[in-house]
């Protein structure tokens, strides 16, 4: 198919999702009404707590333990009540996008990697643990194709509190090739990779690029061969592309939330599989119930996040020429 235009969408938008989004947008607005006395309940409790924590010599400190189980109650009953759509937008909606592309479909269980997987690839070395959400997988250009959120985090002891530290939020996309590489080359961020046994570190052709990433491999000349300059140039537009957003329409940037080495995508490229990790500050298609969900441009976006994505995978089918 074709890439399409703000307009061409816009066409399949009013003729697709608009029957399918009217009666979810007159939903959200009949929960946001029931959800007013509930949130007024949540800021009474939550500011009695804030209060009574720091007065320690209130004579009544039963009243901090109070205000923390209607608090807890008032969240609860408030969730059952008002169960949100978020899960029906993005079940309905994300379904109806990825038929534009082919054969693609939208699962949540389970996990495209495992944290062994990543741990012997020597990247992000801190984490720990790993959660994954909304994974699409699909073929695309005879090639098979999982696109995952992903989150890597662990905790740190500060004082007498465990703190949970991000080592990597963003899409995970893993392309299946048909044939293996003949070792395994690892593209990654200076503080987010380390050299494990076997590889050797090799030198990128692009100054540029070497500043911030590092590159370890059990075959240099196959690694070579994979990262040139047009590729590693690919893979910080893809970066570049999602630091913004993936804001198509409005192309707002907002690379100010990020470093330069945030804007980097680091890579793996073992037996038949290619992983990319590509860092967002934002979750994939997260919709907000505090606004209409009628918004042609929010789907547009995420149409264009995707056929970036798949711009790709069509790179790496037909102008890398890996044979693989």
């Amino acid at each position: 198919m074709k890439n399409l235009t703000r307009e061409e969408f816009s066409q399949i938008y009013e003729n697709q999702f608009l029957p399918i989004l009217t009666p979810l947008e007159q939903k959200r607005k009949i929960d946001k009404k029931k959800s007013k006395p509930f949130e007024i309940l949540c800021v009474i409790f939550g500011l009695s707590i804030i209060i009574t924590s720091f007065l320690p010599n209130t004579p009544f400190p039963e009243i901090r333990i109070v205000s923390v189980i209607l608090l807890i109650i008032t969240i609860f009953i408030a969730g059952n009540v008002c169960p949100g759509i978020r899960d029906d937008v993005k079940k309905e909606v994300i379904t109806k996008i990825l038929s534009l592309f082919g054969q693609f479909y939208l699962t949540t269980d389970k996990y495209p990697i495992t944290a062994k997987t990543i741990k012997e690839m020597g990247l992000f070395p801190s984490f720990t643990d790993i959660y994954c959400d909304d994974v699409i997988e699909g073929i695309h250009k005879d090639l098979n194709l999982t696109i995952s959120e992903t989150h890597l985090f662990h905790s740190e002891q500060i004082g007498k509190h465990a703190h949970i530290f991000d080592d990597f939020h963003g899409l995970l996309l893993k392309i299946q090739m048909h044939k293996k590489f003949t070792g395994k080359t690892i593209v990654g961020v200076n503080h987010n990779i380390r050299k494990l046994k076997g590889f050797e570190q090799v030198n990128l052709e692009d100054i540029e690029f070497a500043k911030n990433l590092k590159v370890f491999s059990t075959d240099q000349i196959e690694a070579r061969y994979i990262l040139t300059t047009a590729f590693m140039q690919r893979l910080f537009e893809l970066g570049e592309f999602f630091a913004n957003n993936g804001d198509a329409v409005s192309n707002k940037s907002n690379y100010t939330a990020f470093s330069q080495e945030d804007l980097l995508v680091s890579a793996a490229f073992i037996d038949g599989n290619v992983y990319l990790f590509v860092p967002t500050k934002e979750d994939f298609f997260e919709i907000s119930e505090s606004e209409s969900i009628l918004n042609v441009d929010k789907y547009y976006d995420v149409y264009c996040q995707i056929q970036h994505i798949l711009s790709i995978v069509e790179y790496m089918k037909f102008d890398m020429k890996l044979g693989l």
